[in-house]
């Protein structure tokens, strides 16, 4: 068991590299999406919120959008109930239990102001749970996707 372990973390450290050389990346972002009603479940929130545009683009801007962040948890195709949700960024509650708390905005800027953290989600419907790495979106990303054709 310990191989396959050592394998699991070696995979891991290099899926986490290419985030963090992806083109014009500024920030590494873990998504941690928990307590959903099934691993299916937890994985479509968490692949909505990793890859929303809006949520990439408000990470760069280093932007504590926890209203972007609560309308993609409600489109990723996962019956939720606002009202269990809570949304923090490096431990920094921003959304409790479906309802945002703008005093901790500010906190919470400053979370995002790092090169790395994690966005947690706690859906409270259940007890499974996963995560992804993603990464911002920079002017960089767009400039460096823009400059060529196929």
């Amino acid at each position: 068991m310990g191989a396959i372990k050592a394998v699991f973390d070696v995979m891991k450290k290099l899926a986490l590299k290419l985030v963090e050389d992806g083109e014009g990346a500024r920030k590494v972002v873990e998504i941690r999406v928990e307590g959903a009603r099934s691993l299916a479940a937890a994985k479509k929130v968490t692949s909505s919120i990793a890859s929303s545009q809006l949520v990439k683009s408000a990470f760069f801007g280093e932007d504590p959008n926890f209203g972007r962040i609560m309308a993609v948890i409600g489109y990723a195709g996962v019956p939720i109930d606002c009202a269990t949700v809570d949304v923090s960024f490096n431990g920094v509650t921003v959304v409790k239990r479906g309802v945002g708390m703008p005093l901790k905005e500010r906190e919470a800027a400053r979370v995002l102001r790092r090169p790395s953290f994690q966005v947690k989600v706690r859906l409270g419907q259940g007890k499974q749970a996963t995560s992804i790495s993603t990464a911002d979106l920079s002017h960089e990303y767009v400039r460096i996707n823009s400059a060529y054709r196929t």
